[in-house]
Order: structure tokens, then C-alpha cells, then sequence
């Protein structure tokens, strides 16, 4: 929930399908002290949160490619990449490589 807070700021609301990572009496406390409500749905009825566990199911797949973006995309006035300042060399690759790869990965993952 740290890392969670210093990256995105404080929820309005968490959902949560009522496993164990929500009921520690720490966790309740900080949500209480920031004013976070806790909404937790029928863990048997996981359609409810449907959305959401198959973006959780299909993370691992997608993170890679998204980090391989972020890390090789020039940013700030220096029009350098996190990788060319890294390495000191801009990463071998083909133009549109990740998208292609991504666009490929989403017509395996959707019947």
C-alpha cells in the first residue's frame, strides 16, 4: 500500500474480493487515518470484480513490453531515453516492434 500511495496518491475507495491482504488490523487503521473506504464483494462471485482479475490474470504478460516502452522512449529536453542514458547506446530494435508485439499478444489472449 506504500509504494501504492507514493506512486498514485491516496484512493477514494479500495475494492477488494476479501482475501486476507485487506483484513490486517494495520491496513484497516491507515485506511481509517487517510479516509479510505473499503468496499469488499463476494469472493465466490468473482464476476463482480471481473475486470479486474483478468487484467491482474494478464499483468505479467503485459509488463515487460510496457516497461520496455517507458524505458526506450526519449523524454525530457534532452530527447534521451532511460536506456540511452543507461547504456550510452539507443536499444537495437525494429520500428514498432513492442506495439506489433502487443497488438499480436492481445489477438491470442481475446477469443
Amino acid at each position: 500500500m506504500y509504494e501504492w500511495v507514493c506512486r498514485f496518491g491516496l484512493p477514494i475507495k479500495v475494492y477488494s474480493d476479501g482475501g486476507t491482504h485487506f483484513n490486517a488490523m494495520i491496513v484497516e487503521s491507515l485506511m481509517n487515518r487517510y479516509g479510505i473506504s473499503l468496499e469488499i464483494g463476494p469472493s465466490h462471485h468473482s464476476h463482480r470484480q471481473g475486470k479486474v482479475e483478468r487484467f491482474v490474470g494478464s499483468w505479467l504478460m503485459w509488463l515487460p513490453a510496457a516497461l520496455y516502452v517507458i524505458r526506450t522512449t526519449s523524454v525530457g529536453s534532452s530527447r534521451l531515453s532511460p536506456y540511452f542514458l543507461l547504456d550510452g547506446r539507443h536499444p537495437r530494435n525494429q520500428e514498432g516492434m513492442v506495439v506489433y508485439e502487443l497488438e499480436e499478444a492481445a489477438l491470442v489472449e481475446d477469443p
